[in-house]
């Protein structure tokens, strides 16, 4: 004999979400701590050579990093680079952009270490290559721009400089080193863009002693050279944990031995996307429900579902594989869920049973 059931009320206790250390939803600007400190400036001897001596207006084929690297909540697996001092993240650009602009859109998001009119060096040991290094989950991808003439017309190098991209933490450094010349005219701009909005971008100062990245605001007249030795660290911001409701899934007659029967939902907002949040447990209580009969006996399993970013229930992604069994009093639920940035959501389902 069929019967039907009736929810009336619930109760879900969600205690909390551990940060334990990612494509994103995009955050529409660039949020980046900017960290100047002095290092060493390792010399890339063994990498793959992307242009030779005395190239100038070159801009390179797309070029795998090697990892997804995550930069502004957007995942990339591939960069392209200029002489001119900067390198594109994806494969959108198409000219090597002599005249430095950090408002320029449409050539992909630009890491730019000394984007100016550049030149390598013609004396046979200037060149522009690149190295991955390291071993899952900690390499690093370098690209070098070795014995750099600043401008074109140099008689000789005046800048080798990197950048070097970290897979995991996702931050960016810039690493710098002075050559035998000096500047022959110079009207740079150092600093990363988001590519799609002109004004989504930080520009460094250029003051070699105590540089600041201010987001905006370009100067794109800098004429000092960094410091040998100087690294301008780009470090994204960690996923951050907003709040957490819950929501009535359904509040119709549910027919008895109904499978996945959503009863309760959970959204969990967060903002950026590095570091992602995990979810490692819930609290679940059956004790607001009204059931006929005993409540344990007519609910078969509870099962916990999450479909990321989608509003629309589904039995996917199963929080505790195979389901939690039903028990009267607080039921804990362990599990591992890397949370999105945005509204992410999450599905109490029950298996009914037949009524008794």
């Amino acid at each position: 004999m069929k019967t039907a059931m009736k929810w009336h009320s619930y109760k879900l206790h969600l205690l909390g979400a551990l940060l334990l250390s990612s494509p994103c939803w995009v955050s529409g600007q660039l949020n980046y701590t900017f960290n100047p400190y002095y290092s060493t400036f390792d010399t890339i001897t063994a990498g793959t050579i992307i242009m030779p001596d005395s190239t100038d207006e070159a801009l390179s084929s797309p070029i795998n990093i090697g990892f997804p690297f995550s930069y502004a909540c957007n995942t990339y697996t591939q960069f392209m680079v200029s002489s001119n001092g900067w390198m594109s993240l994806g494969a959108a650009a198409t000219s090597p952009l002599p005249v430095n602009d950090l408002t320029t859109t449409g050539q992909g998001p630009m890491l730019a270490p000394l984007w100016d009119d550049l030149a390598v060096s013609g004396d046979s040991m200037g060149n522009i290559s690149y190295q991955l290094s390291g071993t899952a989950p900690n390499r690093v991808m370098a690209v070098q721009w070795l014995y750099m003439k600043w401008g074109a017309p140099s008689p000789g190098p005046v800048m080798s400089f990197q950048v070097k991209l970290y897979e995991t933490t996702n931050i960016i450094e810039f690493v710098y080193q002075r050559e035998a010349f000096t500047i022959w005219y110079g009207s740079a701009s150092i600093g990363i863009n988001g590519g799609t909005i002109p004004g989504d971008f930080y520009s460094v100062d250029g003051l070699p002693a105590t540089p600041v990245a201010t987001y905006g605001i370009e100067n794109d007249t800098v004429r000092t050279r960094p410091r040998g030795g100087r690294v301008y660290q780009w470090i994204p911001p960690p996923m951050v944990y907003d709040s957490a409701v819950t929501k009535q899934a359904g509040v119709g007659t549910v027919p008895a031995c109904t499978l996945n029967k959503p009863i309760i939902g959970v959204q969990i907002t967060t903002t950026w996307c590095d570091n992602p949040t995990l979810l490692t447990q819930m609290f679940l209580s059956m004790a607001g429900s009204t059931i006929p009969g005993t409540s344990t006996n007519d609910v078969t399993a509870i099962h916990i579902y999450y479909t990321g970013s989608s509003p629309v229930f589904a039995p996917v992604n199963e929080f505790v594989p195979g389901g939690i069994a039903p028990a009267t009093g607080t039921i804990i639920a362990n599990g591992s869920q890397a949370l999105v940035q945005g509204v992410n959501y999450f599905w109490v389902a029950y298996d009914l049973n037949a009524a008794t």
